[in-house]
């Protein structure tokens, strides 16, 4: 299941596809790893995988973090 929505990081939707036992995706996933990926384009030849792959899952958790921070606090 595949939600193209930015803010809440997790929707309605995405909530009730991982209760039935679906694999999620969010917008937040996209967005990170389609920007690693055109990272990786443009720099390949300068910077090593290993040093790109390092930082993906922290980027993914900052912005998981900061998006449904802000989804909380918009709902307040």
């Amino acid at each position: 299941m595949f939600d193209a929505v930015y803010i809440p990081a997790y929707t309605e939707l995405l909530n009730a596809a991982h209760q039935a036992g679906a694999k999620t995706l969010s917008r937040v996933d996209l967005f990170v790893f389609q920007g690693v990926g055109t990272f990786r384009f443009f720099t390949a030849d300068h910077i090593g995988t290993e040093q790109i792959d390092a930082h993906v899952i922290p980027l993914r958790t900052h912005f998981i973090q900061q998006l449904v921070s802000l989804s909380t606090h918009n709902m307040s």
